[in-house]
């Protein structure tokens, strides 16, 4: 992954180029309506960014801490018998992306859940694992590490929002929008060029024959033969 090392003020300005800006700014902070526009929007459209992919500079995972709202294992509690664990949202997540599976590849993705507490003033996460471990994006606010699609992507995005306000035309916005889900939707096929991913995991008919020592990964095909010819 090429880094950008291009600054907020940096893609500000990519931003109100897109709209045809008549002038730069020096800084978000400034008197200027530009600055005052990109600065209103900035955070907003960043965090959106981060949130429309599994980006790999805003990528953690931890251990998660129980949370305080525990469960119960009486029927009283209506996630008995549902979930057995709650934990803490970490507090600078904003997309939970999985439960890590220490078996995985093969095995299962690790169902999970994200709902308040029973307060209804945070977030937890709700499975079935114990000492569960949480892959998500975080709120990356450092420019240098952020890719060059990203900028793109994220200059597009603060683009659209900051648009109508400057120039008065909504076709503009939507421009800079379109603009900017097409480069989200190839952010895939861009970052994959930094990773070797797994195989595939067998469909579940084969893994069935497999386990009753039929024809598949780990299986002996001549035992078929063998039934085949009786």
């Amino acid at each position: 992954m090429v880094k950008s090392f291009v600054s907020e003020t940096g893609i500000a300005n990519m931003a109100l180029s897109h709209v045809g800006a008549r002038s730069d700014i020096e800084s978000l902070d400034e008197d200027s309506a530009e600055a005052i526009q990109c600065n209103l929007w900035y955070n907003y459209a960043r965090q959106g960014v981060l949130e429309a992919y599994n980006w790999k500079f805003a990528r953690k995972r931890i251990t998660l801490a129980l949370h305080g709202d525990t469960i119960s294992t009486t029927e009283g509690d209506p996630l008995t018998g549902v979930w057995g664990f709650r934990y803490q949202y970490p507090d600078d997540c904003l997309v939970a992306r999985k439960i890590q599976n220490p078996f995985s590849p093969p095995a299962d993705a690790i169902p999970y859940e994200v709902e308040t507490s029973l307060t209804g003033e945070e977030l937890s996460i709700l499975t079935n694992k114990e000492d569960a471990v949480l892959v998500y994006t975080f709120d990356q606010t450092s420019t240098p590490l952020f890719s060059r699609l990203f900028v793109l992507a994220f200059s597009r995005l603060l683009a659209s929002h900051i648009a109508f306000s400057l120039t008065s035309k909504t076709a503009i916005a939507t421009d800079q929008f379109n603009f900017y889900q097409g480069l989200v939707t190839g952010a895939s096929a861009s970052d994959g060029n930094e990773q070797v991913s797994p195989p595939p995991r067998d469909a579940a008919a084969i893994r069935a024959r497999t386990a009753t020592g039929g024809v598949g990964v780990g299986g002996d095909p001549t035992d078929t033969l063998a039934d085949a010819s009786n």
